[in-house]
């Protein structure tokens, strides 16, 4: 998937303090839920070695810095 993609669950804080702050500072952003679709989780972990969500996607690249990496994209324009 291109632009930014946040994978994300139900009821997680990170989460929700990520997406907040994505639409307040008008990113443009694809969200997908995990939760219930073991596959997609597995695929997660196998390709980034972490078990937590949220996780960022930039142009199909893993943000390994997650959240910071996401903030710095939009504050250099990249993700309007």
């Amino acid at each position: 998937m291109n632009g930014l993609v946040m994978y994300s669950g139900p009821n997680c804080p990170a989460c929700m303090q990520a997406e907040r702050w994505l639409r307040a500072n008008n990113a443009q952003f694809q969200k997908v839920d995990v939760t219930g679709n073991m596959a997609l989780v597995q695929s997660l972990v196998a390709n980034t070695g972490q078990r937590t969500v949220p996780q960022f996607f930039f142009n199909g690249a893993w943000l390994s810095g997650g959240f910071n990496d996401v903030q710095a994209l939009a504050q250099a324009g990249r993700l309007k």
